[in-house]
């Protein structure tokens, strides 16, 4: 299904935020969860996948993204991120808000790699 990056779910965003990273394959989904075996690890190893939730797991890709953070007067995070400014174009510019700075941050992420809307399964 179809939906706006600024609408998704914390299952959608840690599935999202997976498939930017090329990861989405070793991705199980199942009773509301998001597991997966990380790349370098023996296969009988899964840990949680949720970045929106773990700063451990998310803050890394906002840090390394350079997705810039700010909250407002009434709590709302503010993320944004620019592929920069050259004179005469101020290039391409997204922007989410969330309550979470993680959720603010990675839906800033998805969108810069994925667009606005995506398709996400209709099982998350």
């Amino acid at each position: 299904m179809k939906i706006k990056v600024s609408k998704a779910t914390n299952i959608q965003l840690d599935w999202l935020v997976a498939k930017c990273k090329g990861t989405v394959k070793n991705m199980l989904c199942g009773h509301g969860d998001i597991s997966y075996t990380p790349h370098l690890s023996a296969p009988s190893i899964r840990e949680y996948w949720r970045p929106s939730e773990n700063w451990a797991q998310g803050g890394p890709i906002l840090t390394s993204e350079h997705i810039s953070r700010t909250i407002d007067h009434s709590g709302l995070w503010i993320a944004y991120w620019s592929d920069g400014y050259t004179e005469g174009d101020e290039g391409k510019k997204w922007m989410q808000c969330d309550r979470s700075e993680l959720v603010a941050g990675l839906r800033c992420y998805v969108a810069s790699e994925l667009g606005e809307e995506v398709e996400v399964p209709d099982d998350l």
